[in-house]
């Protein structure tokens, strides 16, 4: 009786593996050269990465216009128009945006932290970097000085001021940049924010984190009334008055 292997009708080829042969080649990389595959991953990383950092776009004012702004008179005298698809796309959004009104706000913010693919860079710059008061803000501000040329080559004073700062992540993002490539500059700054200690303002427009703002009060310009509230126009003078102080400044 013939073998179930050599049944008539059947091959006696060997059966194919379900693996295709690309799956097989990749295998065999992993498993004999594991370090050079590695490289090889990490290269086409840093490519990856590289080529996000490397997203600039530069804005120059068309040769033909003046410069200067355009005459009052000229202003608002082209009828509105509008795109209807653009206007679909945003009473859709809108609809999904109003729907996050039903979230307990604690949650959607555990969800937006997790799901954000900044989570595991702030991961490093907090346990291996160990940079000071590390958050979103902090990375972004650290990308932009990073990547431009915001902090002059050549200065050896520089003068900053941060509007609506609160927490602080800005100020501590520049810090650290300075810190580390400019360490001979001399840095003056001061900030403003809604001011955590004024009973007036609205727990839920203000940010009451102040960890950084009870240690550098006297930077802090919170207007002639003290909310920090910069939609009065005093409060508005007040910072005015105080960054004329510095010879030259960067508003961050």
């Amino acid at each position: 009786m013939p073998s179930r292997h050599n049944r008539p009708g059947r091959s006696n080829r060997p059966e194919r593996s379900s693996r295709s042969s690309r799956d097989m080649n990749w295998s065999k990389l992993v498993r004999e050269k594991p370090l050079g595959f590695g490289r090889m991953l990490r290269k086409e990383a840093d490519w990856a990465v590289e080529q996000q950092f490397k997203k600039k776009f530069q804005f120059r004012r068309p040769v033909e216009h003046p410069p200067g702004l355009p005459p009052l008179e000229s202003v608002f005298t082209v009828p509105a128009y509008t795109v209807d698809q653009l206007q679909k796309d945003k009473s859709d959004l809108n609809a999904v945006k109003n729907r996050l009104n039903d979230f307990e706000i604690g949650e959607w913010h555990q969800h937006t932290r997790r799901r954000s693919s900044l989570f595991p860079i702030l991961q490093e710059l907090r346990h291996r970097v160990r940079a000071e008061f590390v958050t979103q803000a902090f990375a972004k501000l650290y990308e932009c000085v990073a990547a431009y040329e915001l902090v002059p080559g050549d200065a050896t004073e520089f003068y900053s001021v941060h509007l609506c700062e609160a927490p602080g992540a800005f100020i501590t993002g520049l810090n650290h940049y300075l810190r580390l490539t400019r360490g001979d500059i001399r840095w003056q700054w001061f900030a403003n924010t809604l001011n955590p200690y004024y009973e007036g303002n609205s727990m839920g427009n203000m940010i009451t984190d102040d960890r950084f703002i009870l240690e550098t009060l006297d930077r802090w310009c919170f207007g002639e009334d003290c909310t920090g509230d910069i939609m009065k126009r005093e409060n508005l003078d007040a910072i005015t008055r105080r960054a004329s102080e510095f010879p030259m400044v960067s508003n961050l």
